[in-house]
Protein backbone atom coordinates (compact mmCIF):
# COMPACT_ATOMS: atom_id res chain seq x y z
CA UNK A 1 0.00 0.00 0.00
CA UNK A 2 1.56 3.33 -1.30
CA UNK A 3 0.59 5.95 1.54
CA UNK A 4 1.95 8.97 -0.81
CA UNK A 5 4.66 11.35 -0.35
CA UNK A 6 4.69 13.33 3.24
CA UNK A 7 5.29 17.14 2.97
CA UNK A 8 7.28 18.72 5.77
CA UNK A 9 7.32 21.92 6.01
CA UNK A 10 9.77 23.67 8.34
CA UNK A 11 9.63 27.53 8.75
CA UNK A 12 12.49 29.33 10.76
CA UNK A 13 12.28 31.67 13.15
CA UNK A 14 11.39 35.21 11.89
CA UNK A 15 14.74 37.39 10.87
CA UNK A 16 14.43 40.90 12.28
CA UNK A 17 16.92 43.56 9.50
CA UNK A 18 17.27 46.63 11.92
CA UNK A 19 19.66 47.85 9.84
CA UNK A 20 19.25 51.24 8.70
CA UNK A 21 18.44 52.03 5.15
CA UNK A 22 20.44 54.28 3.19
CA UNK A 23 19.04 58.02 2.40
CA UNK A 24 16.30 57.44 4.81
CA UNK A 25 15.50 58.00 8.76
CA UNK A 26 15.09 55.71 10.93
CA UNK A 27 11.52 56.78 13.09
CA UNK A 28 9.38 55.25 16.09
CA UNK A 29 6.59 54.55 13.87
CA UNK A 30 9.13 52.37 10.80
CA UNK A 31 8.37 48.42 11.17
CA UNK A 32 11.56 46.13 11.01
CA UNK A 33 11.88 44.13 7.99
CA UNK A 34 10.81 40.21 8.55
CA UNK A 35 12.48 37.49 6.18
CA UNK A 36 10.58 34.24 6.12
CA UNK A 37 12.35 31.29 5.45
CA UNK A 38 10.26 28.20 4.52
CA UNK A 39 11.92 24.51 3.36
CA UNK A 40 10.07 21.88 1.76
CA UNK A 41 11.72 18.32 2.32
CA UNK A 42 9.60 14.59 0.85
CA UNK A 43 9.97 11.76 2.81
CA UNK A 44 8.78 8.43 1.56
CA UNK A 45 7.97 5.34 4.59
CA UNK A 46 6.93 1.90 3.76
CA UNK A 47 4.83 1.15 6.88
CA UNK A 48 4.29 -2.55 5.09
CA UNK A 49 7.55 -3.24 5.15
CA UNK A 50 7.97 -2.18 8.38
CA UNK A 51 5.01 -4.32 9.25
CA UNK A 52 6.12 -7.37 7.70
CA UNK A 53 9.80 -6.87 9.17
CA UNK A 54 7.90 -6.76 12.59
CA UNK A 55 5.87 -9.99 12.22
CA UNK A 56 8.80 -12.05 10.48
CA UNK A 57 10.46 -11.21 14.14
CA UNK A 58 7.77 -11.81 16.55
CA UNK A 59 4.85 -13.56 14.64
CA UNK A 60 1.60 -12.83 12.99
CA UNK A 61 -0.28 -11.13 15.95
CA UNK A 62 2.53 -8.78 16.57
CA UNK A 63 1.57 -5.66 15.14
CA UNK A 64 -2.02 -3.76 13.60
CA UNK A 65 -3.03 -0.87 12.03
CA UNK A 66 -4.85 1.38 13.94
CA UNK A 67 -7.88 1.62 12.26
CA UNK A 68 -8.36 -2.09 11.88
CA UNK A 69 -8.30 -3.36 15.54
CA UNK A 70 -9.59 -2.71 18.87
CA UNK A 71 -6.65 -3.60 20.90
CA UNK A 72 -6.65 -1.49 24.01
CA UNK A 73 -10.78 -1.06 24.35
CA UNK A 74 -12.82 -2.88 26.60
CA UNK A 75 -14.26 -6.07 25.22
CA UNK A 76 -17.50 -5.71 26.96
CA UNK A 77 -19.73 -3.57 28.69
CA UNK A 78 -22.35 -4.26 31.68
CA UNK A 79 -24.99 -1.60 32.83
CA UNK A 80 -25.24 -0.94 36.30
CA UNK A 81 -28.53 0.08 36.56
CA UNK A 82 -28.14 3.31 37.50
CA UNK A 83 -27.81 6.22 34.90
CA UNK A 84 -25.90 8.74 36.53
CA UNK A 85 -23.15 5.63 37.43
CA UNK A 86 -22.77 4.75 34.17
CA UNK A 87 -21.82 8.10 32.83
CA UNK A 88 -18.85 8.39 35.25
CA UNK A 89 -17.74 4.65 34.31
CA UNK A 90 -18.03 5.55 30.56
CA UNK A 91 -18.14 8.75 27.95
CA UNK A 92 -20.93 6.55 26.42
CA UNK A 93 -22.68 5.60 29.59
CA UNK A 94 -22.03 2.31 28.91
CA UNK A 95 -21.51 0.90 32.51
CA UNK A 96 -19.02 -1.28 33.55
CA UNK A 97 -15.91 -2.19 31.29
CA UNK A 98 -14.38 -5.56 30.57
CA UNK A 99 -11.17 -6.16 29.87
CA UNK A 100 -9.93 -3.95 32.21
CA UNK A 101 -9.05 -3.85 35.96
CA UNK A 102 -11.22 -1.42 38.48
CA UNK A 103 -10.65 -0.27 42.39
CA UNK A 104 -13.43 0.51 44.67
CA UNK A 105 -12.41 1.63 48.11
CA UNK A 106 -13.98 4.01 50.68
CA UNK A 107 -14.91 3.55 54.56
CA UNK A 108 -16.31 0.76 56.98
CA UNK A 109 -20.54 0.45 56.33
CA UNK A 110 -20.17 2.26 52.78
CA UNK A 111 -21.65 -0.21 50.59
CA UNK A 112 -18.96 -1.36 48.87
CA UNK A 113 -19.91 -5.48 49.11
CA UNK A 114 -23.41 -4.65 47.92
CA UNK A 115 -21.96 -2.46 45.07
CA UNK A 116 -20.01 -5.86 44.06
CA UNK A 117 -22.91 -8.41 44.42
CA UNK A 118 -25.01 -6.19 41.88
CA UNK A 119 -22.00 -6.27 39.79
CA UNK A 120 -22.14 -9.69 39.35
CA UNK A 121 -26.07 -10.26 39.56
CA UNK A 122 -26.01 -7.89 36.30
CA UNK A 123 -22.88 -10.73 34.68
CA UNK A 124 -25.20 -13.50 35.59
CA UNK A 125 -27.75 -12.01 33.83
CA UNK A 126 -26.16 -11.66 30.35
CA UNK A 127 -25.22 -15.47 30.96
CA UNK A 128 -21.69 -14.77 32.22
CA UNK A 129 -19.70 -16.37 35.43
CA UNK A 130 -18.84 -14.70 38.59
CA UNK A 131 -16.18 -15.66 40.80
CA UNK A 132 -16.08 -13.99 44.83
CA UNK A 133 -13.29 -14.51 46.54
CA UNK A 134 -14.25 -13.13 50.38
CA UNK A 135 -11.13 -12.69 52.07
CA UNK A 136 -13.01 -10.93 54.69
CA UNK A 137 -15.10 -14.08 55.64
CA UNK A 138 -18.41 -11.74 55.14
CA UNK A 139 -20.09 -13.65 52.80
CA UNK A 140 -23.50 -13.77 53.40
CA UNK A 141 -26.22 -15.69 51.09
CA UNK A 142 -29.25 -13.97 52.02
CA UNK A 143 -27.27 -10.20 50.83
CA UNK A 144 -26.57 -11.93 47.92
CA UNK A 145 -29.55 -13.02 47.05
CA UNK A 146 -31.18 -9.79 47.90
CA UNK A 147 -29.00 -8.31 45.22
CA UNK A 148 -30.33 -10.61 42.67
CA UNK A 149 -27.34 -13.03 42.39
CA UNK A 150 -28.14 -16.75 41.82
CA UNK A 151 -25.91 -19.00 43.75
CA UNK A 152 -26.58 -21.70 41.66
CA UNK A 153 -24.25 -20.14 39.34
CA UNK A 154 -22.06 -18.52 41.88
CA UNK A 155 -18.12 -19.62 42.28
CA UNK A 156 -16.70 -18.79 46.04
CA UNK A 157 -12.57 -19.25 46.39
CA UNK A 158 -12.20 -20.08 49.80
CA UNK A 159 -8.54 -18.47 49.80
CA UNK A 160 -7.22 -15.69 52.17
CA UNK A 161 -3.95 -15.09 50.93
CA UNK A 162 -2.92 -13.13 47.64
CA UNK A 163 -0.94 -15.87 45.87
CA UNK A 164 -4.19 -18.32 46.21
CA UNK A 165 -6.79 -15.27 45.28
CA UNK A 166 -4.33 -14.74 41.97
CA UNK A 167 -2.94 -18.12 41.13
CA UNK A 168 -7.15 -19.39 41.21
CA UNK A 169 -7.78 -16.41 39.34
CA UNK A 170 -4.67 -16.83 36.53
CA UNK A 171 -6.00 -20.65 35.95
CA UNK A 172 -10.21 -18.96 35.60
CA UNK A 173 -9.20 -16.66 33.16
CA UNK A 174 -6.81 -18.75 31.03
CA UNK A 175 -9.36 -21.05 30.93
CA UNK A 176 -12.43 -18.91 29.77
CA UNK A 177 -13.35 -19.58 25.99
CA UNK A 178 -13.36 -16.82 23.70
CA UNK A 179 -16.67 -15.96 23.75
CA UNK A 180 -16.57 -16.02 27.55
CA UNK A 181 -17.80 -13.04 29.85
CA UNK A 182 -16.17 -13.89 33.65
CA UNK A 183 -16.31 -10.80 36.61
CA UNK A 184 -13.86 -11.64 39.46
CA UNK A 185 -14.65 -9.92 42.70
CA UNK A 186 -11.85 -9.95 45.58
CA UNK A 187 -13.86 -8.25 48.92
CA UNK A 188 -11.09 -7.31 50.17
CA UNK A 189 -7.40 -6.42 49.04
CA UNK A 190 -7.08 -5.01 52.95
CA UNK A 191 -8.33 -8.01 53.89
CA UNK A 192 -5.93 -10.80 52.10
CA UNK A 193 -2.83 -12.34 53.94
CA UNK A 194 0.43 -13.57 52.41
CA UNK A 195 2.02 -17.74 52.94
CA UNK A 196 4.55 -16.17 55.89
CA UNK A 197 2.08 -14.31 57.90
CA UNK A 198 -0.15 -17.42 57.84
CA UNK A 199 2.85 -19.33 58.85
CA UNK A 200 3.63 -17.67 61.53
CA UNK A 201 6.82 -16.24 60.37
CA UNK A 202 8.31 -13.94 62.61
CA UNK A 203 7.91 -10.89 59.97
CA UNK A 204 7.88 -7.13 61.47
CA UNK A 205 4.51 -5.11 60.40
CA UNK A 206 5.92 -2.97 57.76
CA UNK A 207 7.83 -6.00 56.20
CA UNK A 208 4.14 -7.71 55.97
CA UNK A 209 2.98 -5.22 54.13
CA UNK A 210 6.03 -5.27 51.82
CA UNK A 211 5.39 -8.72 50.82
CA UNK A 212 2.18 -8.28 50.21
CA UNK A 213 2.59 -5.39 48.01
CA UNK A 214 5.26 -6.97 46.26
CA UNK A 215 2.90 -9.75 45.16
CA UNK A 216 0.00 -7.96 43.72
CA UNK A 217 2.62 -5.68 41.82
CA UNK A 218 3.87 -9.09 40.68
CA UNK A 219 0.20 -10.20 40.09
CA UNK A 220 -0.75 -7.43 38.40
CA UNK A 221 1.85 -7.27 35.50
CA UNK A 222 0.74 -10.82 34.42
CA UNK A 223 -3.11 -10.97 34.65
CA UNK A 224 -3.26 -6.94 33.21
CA UNK A 225 -2.31 -8.09 29.29
CA UNK A 226 -4.44 -11.09 30.02
CA UNK A 227 -7.46 -9.51 31.01
CA UNK A 228 -7.39 -6.97 28.48
CA UNK A 229 -7.82 -9.75 25.73
CA UNK A 230 -10.86 -11.47 26.92
CA UNK A 231 -14.46 -9.94 28.63
CA UNK A 232 -13.09 -10.60 31.82
CA UNK A 233 -13.85 -7.89 35.00
CA UNK A 234 -11.30 -7.60 37.93
CA UNK A 235 -13.10 -5.93 40.46
CA UNK A 236 -11.32 -5.36 43.30
CA UNK A 237 -12.99 -3.83 46.90
CA UNK A 238 -10.39 -1.91 49.11
CA UNK A 239 -9.89 -0.12 52.38
CA UNK A 240 -8.76 2.71 53.77
CA UNK A 241 -6.55 3.36 56.46
CA UNK A 242 -5.20 6.86 58.38
CA UNK A 243 -2.30 8.07 57.02
CA UNK A 244 -0.09 9.46 60.14
CA UNK A 245 2.73 11.06 58.14
CA UNK A 246 0.16 13.41 55.85
CA UNK A 247 0.10 16.90 57.40
CA UNK A 248 -1.74 18.68 54.56
CA UNK A 249 -4.05 17.23 52.36
CA UNK A 250 -5.93 14.06 52.02
CA UNK A 251 -5.09 12.15 55.22
CA UNK A 252 -6.32 8.37 54.15
CA UNK A 253 -5.04 6.22 51.31
CA UNK A 254 -6.14 2.21 50.32
CA UNK A 255 -4.11 -0.40 51.29
CA UNK A 256 -1.75 -2.50 49.14
CA UNK A 257 0.37 -0.73 47.90
CA UNK A 258 0.45 1.53 44.65
CA UNK A 259 0.51 -1.55 41.82
CA UNK A 260 -3.35 -1.30 41.74
CA UNK A 261 -3.57 2.87 41.65
CA UNK A 262 -1.56 2.07 38.31
CA UNK A 263 -3.24 -1.13 36.84
CA UNK A 264 -6.64 -0.18 37.72
CA UNK A 265 -8.06 1.76 34.29
CA UNK A 266 -11.26 3.32 36.72
CA UNK A 267 -10.62 3.97 40.72
CA UNK A 268 -14.34 4.59 42.70
CA UNK A 269 -14.76 6.37 45.90
CA UNK A 270 -17.38 5.73 48.26
CA UNK A 271 -18.38 8.76 50.34
CA UNK A 272 -21.68 8.00 52.77
CA UNK A 273 -23.86 11.21 52.49
CA UNK A 274 -26.47 9.56 54.58
CA UNK A 275 -28.97 6.92 55.84
CA UNK A 276 -32.12 5.98 54.48
CA UNK A 277 -34.64 5.53 57.70
CA UNK A 278 -37.70 3.46 57.18
CA UNK A 279 -40.76 2.76 59.40
CA UNK A 280 -42.20 -0.63 60.37
CA UNK A 281 -44.89 -1.38 62.67
CA UNK A 282 -44.09 2.23 64.10
CA UNK A 283 -40.59 1.36 64.62
CA UNK A 284 -37.47 2.87 62.34
CA UNK A 285 -35.13 0.69 60.63
CA UNK A 286 -32.16 1.83 58.02
CA UNK A 287 -33.36 0.89 54.51
CA UNK A 288 -30.32 1.42 52.68
CA UNK A 289 -27.46 4.42 52.42
CA UNK A 290 -27.24 7.54 50.12
CA UNK A 291 -23.47 7.27 48.86
CA UNK A 292 -21.89 9.82 46.86
CA UNK A 293 -19.34 7.85 44.05
CA UNK A 294 -16.10 9.56 42.55
CA UNK A 295 -14.33 8.40 39.91
CA UNK A 296 -10.35 9.68 40.98
CA UNK A 297 -9.44 7.74 37.84
CA UNK A 298 -10.84 6.80 35.03
CA UNK A 299 -9.01 5.78 31.32
CA UNK A 300 -12.45 5.22 29.99
CA UNK A 301 -13.80 9.31 30.66
CA UNK A 302 -13.71 12.07 32.31
CA UNK A 303 -12.17 11.61 35.89
CA UNK A 304 -13.69 13.38 38.82
CA UNK A 305 -17.08 13.12 37.98
CA UNK A 306 -19.68 12.29 41.08
CA UNK A 307 -23.15 10.61 41.26
CA UNK A 308 -25.24 10.02 44.14
CA UNK A 309 -26.83 6.51 44.11
CA UNK A 310 -28.95 4.89 46.36
CA UNK A 311 -28.49 1.54 47.97
CA UNK A 312 -31.36 -0.24 48.80
CA UNK A 313 -31.21 -3.03 51.19
CA UNK A 314 -34.33 -4.92 50.32
CA UNK A 315 -34.25 -3.40 45.75
CA UNK A 316 -30.72 -3.16 45.30
CA UNK A 317 -29.27 0.04 43.56
CA UNK A 318 -31.70 3.15 42.75
CA UNK A 319 -30.88 6.32 41.42
CA UNK A 320 -31.22 9.61 43.37
CA UNK A 321 -34.67 11.39 42.38
CA UNK A 322 -33.62 15.17 42.59
CA UNK A 323 -36.14 17.53 43.34
CA UNK A 324 -37.05 20.51 40.94
CA UNK A 325 -36.87 23.28 41.88
CA UNK A 326 -40.22 25.67 41.58
CA UNK A 327 -40.01 28.35 38.54
CA UNK A 328 -40.38 31.89 40.17
CA UNK A 329 -43.59 33.96 38.47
Amino acid sequence: MDFGTARLVVTASPVCDLRKPEGDTMTRKSKPRFIRIVRKVSTYTDIDAVAASVVAALGKDSVYRARETHLGEPTAWVKSGVPDLDEILDRKCRGWPFGRIVEMFGGEQSCKTGIGYALLAEVQKLGGVAILFPSEGNYDQWLAERYGIDLDRLVIGDDETVEGIFSASTIAINRLPSNGMLAIMIDSIAGTSTKAELDEEELKQDRQAQLRAQFISKAMRKLNAKIARKKVLLFCVNQIREATDILYGEKTKPVGGKALKFHASVRIKITVLGKIKRTRKGKVYIGGFKLRLESVKNRLARPYQQAEIIVDFDRGLLPVKHKKKASKG
